[in-house]
C-alpha cells in the first residue's frame, strides 16, 4: 500500500511536467509597457504618423514612407473600437537588451477584426521595431473554438486516437497492478502510463506535426495556449504498455510451467 501511494504521488508530479518544450508559458511584460503599446496603436488610428516615425527604431525609419502610412490608413477601420484583447506577450533579452512582442486583437463596432502585432526595443521607453496589421473574418476565440463542424478525416482520426490511447494505457496499468509480483513492477507501472513520439494536429488549420522527442502522460494531450489560441490535439505511442502485454504473457507462461 505504501509503494502504491508513492507511485501515485510520483505520477501526479510527472503529469505536471508532461508537456512539450513548445508549450512553455511566455513571460508577461509590465502593465505600463502594454499600455504604451496600445498608445502606439491609437496613434495609427489617429493618423499621427509623426509620433510613429519619431518613436521608431532607426533601422525601420527608411521603410516608413508615405506609401506605407497610406496602406496603414486602409487597414485601420474608421469605426470605433469596441473591444481590445491581448492575445500574447513575448519577452526576449539579448546581450542585456530587452525586446518585446505584443499581439492584440481589436474589434470594431462595425464587427471588423484586426490582429495587430508590435515589436519593441526597451530603452527609456519602448522603441518601435516593427508592426503587422492583419484583417480577420471573426474573433480569434470564435475562429479557434473546438468544434467538429467541417473537420476532415485527419481531425477525427487523431481525436479518436487521443481518446483511445489513454483508455488503453489505463487498462494496461490496471492489468499490471493485478499481475502477481514480478521484478521491477513499480517501474513498469510508471512507464506504462507514458507514451513516446507524438502526432499532433492544429485543430484550426488542420496542419499535422510529428515529433520523435515527445513524452505524454497517458499517451495523449489536448491543449490551447489561451482561450483565443488554436487547440492542439496529440496522441503518442504507449510503447511500454504494448511491451508489457508480451511480458505478461511470458510471466504467466513461466508461472504455469513452474506450477
Amino acid at each position: 500500500m505504501k509503494n502504491l501511494k508513492n507511485l501515485l504521488l510520483l505520477l501526479s508530479l510527472f503529469q505536471i511536467f508532461s508537456c512539450s518544450y513548445n508549450n512553455i508559458v511566455s513571460i508577461i511584460a509590465p502593465h505600463e509597457d502594454i499600455e504604451i503599446a496600445k498608445e502606439y496603436i491609437s496613434k495609427f488610428k489617429e493618423k499621427d504618423f509623426n509620433f510613429i516615425y519619431e518613436h521608431s527604431d532607426e533601422n525601420i525609419k527608411k521603410q516608413l514612407t508615405q506609401e506605407t502610412f497610406n496602406n496603414i490608413e486602409t487597414l485601420i477601420p474608421n469605426s470605433k473600437v469596441s473591444n481590445i484583447i491581448m492575445l500574447g506577450t513575448h519577452k526576449k533579452i539579448l546581450n542585456g537588451q530587452t525586446y518585446y512582442e505584443f499581439l492584440f486583437e481589436y474589434e470594431y463596432q462595425n464587427k471588423e477584426f484586426r490582429i495587430i502585432s508590435l515589436n519593441f526595443k526597451k530603452e527609456n521607453t519602448l522603441i518601435l521595431q516593427g508592426f503587422r496589421i492583419t484583417a480577420t473574418p471573426d474573433s480569434q476565440k470564435n475562429i479557434n473554438k473546438f468544434t467538429l463542424k467541417d473537420k476532415t478525416w485527419k481531425h477525427i482520426t487523431i481525436l479518436l486516437l487521443a481518446i483511445l490511447m489513454p483508455l488503453y494505457s489505463i487498462f494496461i496499468f490496471v492489468l499490471c497492478i493485478k499481475t502477481p509480483k514480478f521484478k521491477k513492477k513499480v517501474l513498469w507501472c510508471i512507464l506504462i502510463l507514458f507514451g513516446i513520439f507524438s502526432v499532433s494536429i492544429n485543430w484550426t488549420t488542420g496542419s499535422v506535426n510529428l515529433s520523435f522527442f515527445a513524452v505524454y502522460f497517458l499517451s495523449a494531450s489536448a491543449m490551447a495556449a489561451s482561450p483565443y489560441a488554436a487547440w492542439n490535439i496529440s496522441f503518442s505511442i504507449p510503447l511500454f504498455a504494448i511491451l508489457f502485454l508480451f511480458k505478461r504473457k511470458k510471466l504467466i507462461k513461466n508461472k504455469q510451467t513452474q506450477a
